[in-house]
């Protein structure tokens, strides 16, 4: 889905659960940005009342902001969104207790109070060697934070918004019996409120795998629960992810009965005889015919988590309009004012009257239609049509117009977003009139590479080829004749990789992006204090230069025809010795996307004649066929097996590149299918010493656990050192860094000339006008609604 995310406010933050989806697409647009409010006055007389003439008001001027989207959001629920899409109503009807502003000579950003009265205190001292939040004894600063809230911002309809709002808020979105997706926002990662994680889980049954450490555990039969839709330590996944890969033969026993329909009506089942001789005959479908393999299903029950009383969560109210926060690992002033810069308010009374009881949790339909959205940013929602339209207007109750502290910002009066599927027919749009931005595809350069209105916003977006490497889910998707399990051969997707000329791939299928080599692009700083970029250290050219194989960075193209030609050849020869590949088999590879659009044939036929000329002399010349399958849920498909290849981005959180890593090594998250990152290690030399963990659990080392508050340069070690054990497997390979080209509206005018870190070129709090609505309606009628850019 083209996720046009344009004047979304790109200053909204990013944390390690926020980083966002970027679905696929080659059509990102630049943001929007907005200056002063340029109102028409009236005059004024000093004749008496008798004596004026009749003379109508003069309107205020009206300045509507028209942009568009591929798709519409499903919810802007702060607590349940999910995709770039579904936040960004929320880029417009929210805004943070910090917020991130071009400062006042337009090339550098600024950190101002918005939500919050003033800039956090550090009141650490105040908590030191308090065991109820596990703040160390000797801790001098950034564990505890007390906050003054703003108190002129009130909801859309008048209500209050004081302290009393955000511990609500908080409650629900760490509400154990509502599960909110965006709950592990302030649980997990740089900021983690203090036993935020224990209250959410509270209450929940404790299974303990029956392997631990990789030896069984003594414990008899008929005290084992078993699951197949929880991960077990047989598959490192749940036996579910398996079965709806495709993988359902190994799930027929010999009567042809569906052991998994058997088995999957609930989480946990008691372990009887006839249990214990179904798993034994799963797992002998999949090869082992050990007849302990059963344990790798089994869990013992040891009860329930305990109830954690609100008391202990580090929200805490300090005042009617003050919050201090208590976190359970310190915090940089700059990661503080970061995190915070996206907010967890929800209105309660709207709150409650959608919740609604779904099975054995509590559901609200919060955010999800004009009637149940309450805004407290500068724009509240007017209209909500799916797949048509989105319209926001002025929210006159948003403090930012009265306080004296936004002059000159916030010109626009509303925005009109329209649901426009295809690039094709949004410039069309634009070139009416109807559109204020538009994104730009490769085949419209030649006719705007040299316009005035041009503008190239560099992204955090790494796009990448992702593989399903799962042998058996690929195993399943064959027919007579066609194989895929070669794709699990890491051979032989090292080869794709080398075998695509990746500058060449960007210059030709896309607008402006460039070759991509890593996971993490130019945008990503890994110590913001210093502005020092990741890409540029000396650890991540290390990274890319031994993958590679070679000896500077200036050296990567990442393209090597004749390595390609030799590793399709080994890969192939030990599938044929292994029995996994047949002679007279073809190769074909569905590659998934989300339609059929002009781009995407580009990218597959580019893909296929990279593979063609790959393998020419090799058993496999002429035997790899790429497939392209139009698919609006490839994302989800591709975390349930379904695919072969698919085109993946991950971005967003530019400042924290720490927290994108979550995206790689979280199952949950990921789409690498095959790749068991809970239990395949890595190891990674720290400050002299070769540590080895799984990659999950080098992840969590690096933002929750004994990483998390490292010093710079050693969090910089183990960040590439993820890197480069990822890209060594070659679940995924990167293909290009994205950079949004777009046409920029003769009516609107950006914020800053230059692209500013964070800010992009200002956002919609800095964007001006040179038309009115009126005006620019004229003006459109009298070029024949057909514009030049």
């Amino acid at each position: 889905m083209g996720v046009i995310m344009g004047n979304k406010k790109l200053f909204r933050v990013l944390k390690k659960s926020l980083v966002l989806m970027l679905v696929l697409s080659l059509m990102l647009v630049s943001f929007g940005c907005n200056k002063e409010e340029n109102v028409p006055s009236s005059g004024t007389s000093d004749q008496t009342d008798q004596q004026k003439p009749d003379v109508k008001p003069v309107e205020p001027a009206v300045y509507t902001y028209n942009e568009y989207l591929a798709g519409s959001p499903k919810t802007w629920n702060p607590h349940e969104w999910e995709s770039s899409t579904d936040s960004y109503i929320m880029g417009y009807t929210q805004i943070g207790l910090y917020d991130f502003k071009l400062n006042e000579s337009r090339d550098a950003y600024e950190i101002v109070p918005e939500m919050a009265a003033e800039f956090p205190i550090d009141v650490t001292t105040e908590f030191a060697g308090n065991t109820d939040f596990g703040v160390p004894a000797d801790a001098k600063t950034g564990y505890a934070f007390k906050i003054k809230l703003n108190e002129k911002a009130v909801w859309e309809n008048g209500d209050i918004i004081n302290a009393d709002s955000y511990i609500y808020s908080m409650q629900q979105i760490l509400n154990p019996e509502i599960k909110n997706y965006r709950a592990s926002s302030y649980y997990s990662g740089t900021m983690t409120i203090s036993n935020s994680e224990a209250y959410y889980k509270q209450n929940s049954p404790i299974y303990t795998n029956i392997m631990v450490d990789g030896a069984y555990r003594q414990v008899e039969d008929k005290d084992m629960k078993f699951s197949l839709t929880k991960e077990v330590v047989f598959f490192g996944d749940s036996a579910k992810s398996y079965y709806e890969g495709g993988s359902t033969a190994e799930f027929t026993d010999a009567s042809g009965n569906d052991l998994y329909k058997k088995y999957s009506e609930k989480d946990y089942y008691d372990l009887t005889d006839e249990a214990k001789k179904d798993l034994l005959t799963i797992a002998a479908a999949f090869g082992d015919s050990n007849q302990e393999a059963y344990k790798g299903f089994c869990f013992t029950f040891d009860g329930v988590s305990p109830a954690v009383d609100w008391s202990k969560v580090g929200l805490i109210k300090t005042g009617d309009y003050e919050i201090t926060l208590v976190l359970s690992k310190p915090i940089t002033d700059f990661y503080l004012k970061y995190n915070l810069s996206s907010n967890w308010l929800v209105h309660e009374k709207t709150y409650e009257a959608n919740k609604k009881q779904t099975g054995d949790i509590i559901k609200t339909s919060y955010g999800t239609s004009v009637e149940n959205t309450i805004s407290y940013g500068p724009y509240k929602l007017t209209e909500y049509q799916t797949d048509k339209q989105i319209t926001m207007a002025k929210n006159e109750n948003w403090y930012g117009y009265s306080d004296g502290k936004h002059e000159g910002q916030f010109q626009t009066t509303n925005i009109n977003c329209q649901i426009v599927p295809t690039q094709a027919t949004a410039l069309q749009l634009f070139l009416q009139g109807k559109l204020d931005t538009v994104s730009l595809v490769a085949a419209d350069m030649d006719a705007y590479r040299t316009s005035d209105y041009i503008l190239y916003t560099p992204q955090s977006y790494t796009t990448k080829f992702t593989f399903n490497t799962d042998k058996a889910a690929l195993k399943n998707r064959e027919v007579a004749g066609v194989n895929k399990t070669i794709l699990s051969y890491k051979d032989f997707r090292k080869a794709i990789s080398l075998a695509v000329n990746r500058a060449e791939f960007a210059a030709q299928c896309t607008a402006t992006h460039s070759a991509g080599f890593g996971l993490f692009n130019y945008n990503y700083v890994y110590k913001p204090e210093t502005g020092d970029l990741y890409r540029n250290s000396k650890q991540a050219q290390d990274v890319l230069c031994k993958l590679y194989g070679v000896d500077s960075e200036e050296d990567i193209t990442g393209y090597d025809k004749e390595q390609a030609a030799k590793l399709f050849t080994d890969a192939y020869n030990a599938a044929l010795a292994a029995g996994d590949i047949k002679a007279e088999d073809k190769v074909e590879l569905e590659f998934l996307v989300y339609n059929s659009d002009e781009t995407y044939v580009k990218i597959i036929n580019f893909v296929q004649e990279a593979l063609n000329v790959a393998t020419v002399g090799t058993p496999l010349e002429g035997k790899i066929m790429i497939k392209m399958t139009p698919d609006e849920d490839y994302y989800d498909h591709a975390q349930q097996g379904l695919f072969e290849m698919i085109m993946s981005t991950w971005g967003g959180s530019s400042m924290d590149p720490y927290g994108i890593v979550e995206c790689y090594c979280d199952e949950e998250t990921m789409f690498e299918y095959g790749f068991k990152p809970k239990s395949e290690e890595l190891t990674i030399e720290v400050n002299g010493q070769a540590i080895t963990k799984t990659f999950y659990d080098w992840y969590q080392a690096l933002v929750n656990g004994e990483y998390a508050a490292a010093d710079a340069d050693t969090r910089l070690v183990v960040l590439a050192g993820i890197e480069l054990g990822i890209l060594e497997t070659y679940n995924c390979t990167p293909m290009y860094y994205r950079t949004a080209t777009s046409l920029e509206s003769q009516k609107v005018n950006q914020g800053a000339e230059e692209y500013v870190q964070i800010v992009a070129f200002g956002g919609v709090r800095h964007l001006t006008y040179n038309y009115t609505d009126a005006e620019w309606e004229e003006y459109c009628k009298s070029q024949n609604n057909q514009l030049t850019y």
